[in-house]
């Protein structure tokens, strides 16, 4: 589910997120019924315009 979350926030298609996970579009539309995937989803389709930064602090 992560990499097709990254692939989607990373305004790839659904085609293309599915591709790169490895999954069928089939499978991806079945999993909508399931109500943590389906939020994950949606999440990953509203960052889809933001800028995420990662800041890692080294010790």
């Amino acid at each position: 589910m992560l990499m097709l979350a990254d692939s989607i926030q990373h305004n790839s298609t659904i085609k293309e997120a599915c591709r790169y996970a490895g999954i069928s579009r089939n499978t991806y539309y079945r999993y909508l019924s399931n109500e943590v995937f389906a939020e994950k989803m949606k999440a990953a389709r509203d960052n889809q315009n933001k800028v995420v930064f990662n800041f890692f602090t080294i010790t």
